[in-house]
């Protein structure tokens, strides 16, 4: 498996990469002066893209598109089926206590082999 340091080295060359083709790359339409800084359109385009993310979570909280994590664990069924587990996995008696249903040692003996 490829290390994450790997992936950022490659992600930061084809940064690299964009910038130095934008020194490259001749301007024929030049309507603003910002478009004749050599790495401009790389930045707008990525605080663009960063904007995009940020703008679209805010709207997805804010407007109920997102749900929490735990968002099927919150459901009925899902907590009746939990307590039929928990049912199932040690028995209650008539006052309210659970029995111990796991297995016990059996009860010790004397030095002699024999009960007493």
């Amino acid at each position: 498996m490829i290390k994450r340091s790997v992936y950022i080295a490659l992600l930061l060359l084809a940064a690299v990469a964009v910038v130095v083709a934008d020194f490259l790359a001749p301007r024929h339409d030049v309507h603003f002066f910002w478009d004749n800084f050599p790495g401009w359109s790389a930045l707008y385009g990525f605080i663009s893209c960063i904007a995009i993310i940020f703008i679209s979570k805010f709207l997805g909280h804010q407007f109920g598109l997102m749900h929490k994590i735990d968002y099927y664990e919150n459901n009925d069924s899902h907590k009746a089926d939990k307590k039929k587990e928990k049912n199932s996995q040690s028995e209650i008696n008539s006052h309210g206590e659970t029995a111990k249903t796991s297995q016990q040692p059996p009860a010790a003996k004397d030095a002699k082999g024999g009960d007493e």
